[in-house]
């Protein structure tokens, strides 16, 4: 009898500690997947950029390419006037 009267209270304890531990399992999970969910969205603005940014250097790549060849067309023809 006295043995159950001594573990009764620390079972007591035990089943607020596993509260507590569940409690804390919570929002350990919830902060989880906040920050999951606003990696996801930063990755996802960081690839549109990046999407943007290649356009970009195909586009002024291009103008470029385009400008040398014409100079030098334009080159040629100038000597060739002459």
């Amino acid at each position: 009898m006295a043995v159950s009267r001594a573990v009764q209270p620390m079972g007591l304890k035990i089943a607020a500690l596993e509260g507590k531990i569940g409690a804390l399992e919570g929002k350990i999970t919830s902060m989880q997947t906040g920050i999951e969910a606003r990696l996801d969205a930063g990755l996802k603005g960081m690839q549109t950029s990046i999407d943007g940014l290649k356009w970009y250097v195909i586009i002024t790549g291009s103008v470029m390419t385009f400008a040398i060849a014409l100079g030098g067309g334009l080159t040629a023809w100038a000597q060739f006037i002459k």
